[in-house]
């Protein structure tokens, strides 16, 4: 048996043990308090009535009831003999609060001897008449509501707020705040109980702190997912993690300040809800930030040096001796790099377009140190010839690098260079490349040009 149990009674009139009246509950070592019209006719004050308490059932114990309230249908019995038993603490909760449908448990001995019972209900505020009532709906099939009227009905992580009974038929809860605001009542419990209870609402779930977990949850969504983009989008993923935060930890206080009346275990539950809700949102931004930094935009790899070929708009070709070279200077905003593509060509007048024509890629290192060349056999005519490296190189974003192209035939090959236009992707378009070897000039820098091709990368975040 559960230790909140041990407080259990049945309670019994007429001969010991003859006719059951009604469940109830046990408040303090001599008190126990019970439904005054129960399965039998009313009680009246000062009869003598018998009782069984959970903590040891196989005894009955002696009692008379002190006070008997009509207006709530309850009534005070105080035992001959104290009950010695250890008892777990008792915490009362007021009905009052609840302002909708809350889920609660029907606790009785079953029977003379028979085991405590917990039944599953709901309880809900109901006006009628003008009269508040709290109507209780079991959900258990196997409910016996006669055996269990005025079994204590426990709410809100075990606050005791009422007992159960029948109203013609109906189930109802009778609250145990009423009895408390009697003063008759009061003036009993002040003398039996060392202090007067104090009573805790049932706690529910606000709509703030309902609202912040699925506003955390969203929040954590929209911050993930807004990493697969740079630049604004980016920021508003930062910014949207930012607001969940705020928002749920002004959620957070106020939960708290409605919940501080609660007991310790429940005090800081939906408080907590909303707390971890603000994590998400920002574990969201974070997670995405290093998960999604491989994925998608962030995974297909992209041109980020990009020149066109267009000779309607600036392009040019630069023919070079065999052994001759362009070498481009470029820093862009890339983790790695796997291709690099050059558009190149033959003037048939000097060059065999039908023979194959070879040449090499060269990375180098702002230092000029080789990091990876790659060479192909044949050069494509007047479009992309692409120089895939073995595998992705890494690069640091903030670095500048240089590639190098290099005519290794034997013959003349033209490497297109184009004066920089806005739609071209170059970080410095006023550190053109350097010619070595041109066919028909001097070794020089062609300013304001770029040579035409295309970086392959994947993108660094900004």
């Amino acid at each position: 048996m559960a230790k909140t149990d041990m407080r259990l009674v049945r309670m019994f009139r007429g001969a010991p043990g003859e006719h059951f009246h009604s469940a109830g509950y046990l408040v303090d070592v001599r008190l126990v308090l019970v439904l005054r019209t129960g399965a039998t006719t009313a009680l009246d004050s000062g009869e003598v009535v018998h009782v069984t308490v959970g903590c040891d059932p196989e005894r009955l114990r002696a009692g008379r009831v002190i006070e008997a309230s009509a207006r709530h249908d309850m009534a005070a019995v105080l035992l001959d003999e104290p009950v010695t038993e250890t008892m777990p603490a008792l915490r009362w909760g007021s009905l009052s609060s609840l302002t909708g449908r809350i889920g609660c448990e029907i606790r009785y001995l079953a029977g003379d001897h028979g085991p405590e019972r917990q039944i599953q209900a709901y309880v809900e505020p109901v006006t009628a008449g003008g009269d508040r009532f709290y109507e209780v709906e079991p959900t258990d099939a196997d409910f016996n509501g006669p055996d269990a009227i005025g079994g204590p009905v426990m709410a809100g992580m075990d606050l005791f707020c009422g007992l159960f009974c029948l109203v013609d038929s109906i189930p109802v809860a009778r609250p145990v705040e009423g009895l408390l605001a009697d003063t008759s009542f009061r003036s009993l419990l002040k003398r039996h109980l060392v202090s007067v209870p104090r009573l805790r609402p049932i706690p529910t779930a606000t709509p703030a702190t309902a609202f912040s977990v699925v506003l955390g949850v969203g929040l954590a969504a929209v911050a993930f997912f807004l990493n697969l983009f740079n630049g604004p989008l980016q920021t508003t993923a930062l910014l949207a993690a930012g607001v969940a935060v705020s928002l749920l930890a002004w959620f957070f206080i106020t939960s708290v300040q409605e919940s501080r009346r609660l007991g310790p275990r429940q005090r800081h539950r939906w408080a907590l809800a909303a707390f971890l809700s603000a994590g998400l949102a920002a574990g969201g931004a974070y997670w995405g930030s290093i998960v999604l930094e491989g994925s998608a935009g962030y995974q297909t790899p992209v041109c980020l040096y990009q020149v066109s070929n267009d000779n309607k708009n600036g392009a040019f070709p630069v023919p070079l001796k065999p052994s001759g070279s362009v070498e481009q200077e470029f820093v862009i905003n890339a983790r790695t790099i796997s291709s690099i593509f050059v558009i190149m060509g033959m003037d048939p007048a000097l060059t065999d377009p039908a023979v194959p024509h070879a040449a090499r890629v060269t990375l180098l290192s702002r230092n000029r140190e080789v990091i990876d060349q790659r060479n192909v056999e044949k050069v494509e005519n007047n479009i992309q010839t692409q120089f895939s490296f073995t595998k992705p190189i890494a690069v640091d974003s903030s670095e500048t690098y240089y590639f190098r192209v290099t005519n290794l035939s034997n013959a003349p090959v033209s490497v297109y260079l184009k004066k920089v236009s806005p739609t071209d992707l170059v970080r410095d378009p006023d550190n053109g490349p350097v010619v070595v070897g041109q066919l028909d000039r001097a070794d020089h820098r062609e300013d304001g040009s770029a040579v035409s091709g295309c970086v392959l990368g994947i993108r660094a975040k900004a």
